[in-house]
């Protein structure tokens, strides 16, 4: 999280986007895994396919923020994605393949576990750019990830205009706050939500009230660092938040 930026405590719960980057296999239109939901993020349950053809099971962390399919490095080498060899993984039944220059790695992508115990390591992050040519629902209540090929899911509710980077798949919107229009990024990669400095001054001067507190804590301290700049950072709390026709209100503190 950069330098700068405010903690407000927005909550999104079902993310559905639409793009054109990634590359769908013949497989099935789509699929569904479950998720541990640790600290305010997801971690999905995914299969990604050895040369040989066997499955290897995977924890990943879903971070439409991040702009590159990251893997730990022993998964790197062992699915030989240095050889050129493209990553085919699994979300349920649907399959899709990212090609080897679009890997990046890493050797310390921490651990995760239900109900706080960190006992699994985490060996992916699945991007917002492997997800950019598919439909994504994230279901918090049910704790599921589902991934489909475009046009295969069955829209409800009412529908709510965004911009797709069609490079990195990041997802904004335009929302309404105090009667102004602002862009929020969806991150199912942050544990909270975070607007610039300017921007919560500005709320903060006309609602005072909104104010709660200073310095993030729990999860929403995401770098963990005492003298960091979400440490120093100020928690609000919003009275209502505008998404398209439909106004959501904040009922958590």
């Amino acid at each position: 999280m950069k330098p700068g930026l405010i903690r407000t405590e927005i909550f999104l719960l079902i993310v559905v986007f639409l793009g054109r980057a990634s590359q769908a296999l013949d497989s099935e239109r789509s699929g569904t895994v479950p998720f541990i939901f640790d600290d305010n993020r997801v971690f999905a349950q995914l299969d990604f396919v050895r040369a040989d053809g066997t499955l290897r099971k995977v924890l990943a962390f879903v971070d439409l923020g991040t702009p590159a399919l990251v893997l730990d490095k022993k998964l790197y080498e062992e699915l030989q994605v240095g050889q050129g060899k493209p990553v085919i993984l699994r979300v349920g039944h649907l399959e899709m393949k990212v090609d080897s220059s679009a890997v990046e790695t890493d050797t310390d992508l921490g651990l995760t576990g239900p109900n706080g115990k960190r006992t699994v390591p985490v060996e992916a992050v699945l991007s917002g750019s492997v997800l950019t040519n598919y439909e994504l629902v994230v279901d918090y209540a049910k704790r599921t990830l589902m991934v489909a090929q475009a046009n295969t899911l069955k829209s409800t509710g009412d529908a709510v205009p965004c911009r797709v980077n069609e490079k990195t798949g990041m997802v904004s919107i335009t929302t309404e706050i105090d009667g102004r229009p602002y862009a929020l990024a969806i991150d199912t990669g942050s544990a909270y939500s975070w607007v610039r400095e300017d921007v919560a001054e500005r709320w903060t001067k006309a609602h005072p009230d909104w104010e709660r507190g200073k310095g993030a804590v729990g999860e929403a301290n995401m770098q963990s660092r005492t003298g960091g700049a979400q440490a120093r950072a100020t928690i609000l709390r919003l009275p209502e938040i505008k998404l398209g026709s439909l106004p959501k209100r904040l009922r958590r503190l």
